[in-house]
């Protein structure tokens, strides 16, 4: 008895919000969400396309991918609605503000500026910015991760499986490319010469030109400081 209803109860595959194939499949459908949405935002107000990708390789944002697994891990259990919307407020603003934080020291880039905005923390992230991150939680909570969780989890088990390893290890190594040669980006920009095997090779397959066009987004502090120093010279 107990058998035939084993064989009737069907695996489902990623069952639950903390399965590691749910968890790799929400943040690569964050990346790639977060990718189509800055695409259509600069489309909307330049009235161009133009690729913003967060990584070398694939259209994905991994900015995005990693706030969506924040709010799925800190909130997910968090059933109150107001709840949600401060506790993402919160969540959202520290971790923007750590992005660009990060950018800005690791990469010698930033994204965003909101400096001349009203209530702005450092130019990294504002009270209006973190209340919209709360708004969000509360959709992201209530609506699109449980729509996510009902499709990922009709996906066949084996299938399932196998495309979501290959799936990690491709953004494991896309993002980790993309840093290091981001990051050696910075170190070219300061003059600094490469001092490994490594180096050399980010050097000749990611040079600047390339990742400009990567990260057509992004503004580099070398340029500002340059056109500061040029804007001094001239007064």
């Amino acid at each position: 008895m107990n058998n035939k209803l084993a064989v009737m109860k069907k695996e489902k595959f990623a069952e639950g919000y903390y399965n590691f194939y749910k968890l790799v499949l929400l943040f690569a459908l964050g990346c790639f969400i977060g990718d189509l949405y800055e695409v259509l935002l600069h489309f909307i107000k330049n009235g161009e396309l133009v690729q913003r990708r967060g990584v070398i390789y694939g259209p994905f944002n991994p900015v995005y991918g990693f706030g969506l697994l924040l709010m799925v891990l800190l909130l997910g259990r968090v059933k109150r609605n107001f709840k949600i919307f401060i506790y993402g407020s919160v969540i959202g603003g520290v971790f923007e503000y750590m992005c660009s934080f990060i950018q800005e020291k690791v990469f010698g880039t930033y994204a965003w500026d909101y400096s001349d905005l009203f209530l702005n923390i450092n130019g990294r992230t504002t009270v209006i910015y973190a209340m919209f991150w709360g708004v969000l939680a509360l959709g992201v909570i209530k609506v699109i991760v449980p729509l996510m969780s009902l499709w990922i989890e009709k996906i066949p088990v084996k299938f399932g499986k196998a495309f979501t390893i290959c799936l990690a290890v491709f953004l494991v190594w896309d993002m980790s490319i993309s840093c290091l040669a981001a990051e050696r980006d910075y170190r070219r920009q300061l003059n600094l010469e490469a001092k490994n095997v490594i180096d050399i090779y980010l050097d000749e397959y990611y040079p600047e030109e390339v990742i400009r066009k990567v990260y057509q987004n992004s503004k580099y502090i070398t340029d500002i400081e340059e056109n500061a120093l040029i804007g001094d010279n001239n007064q």
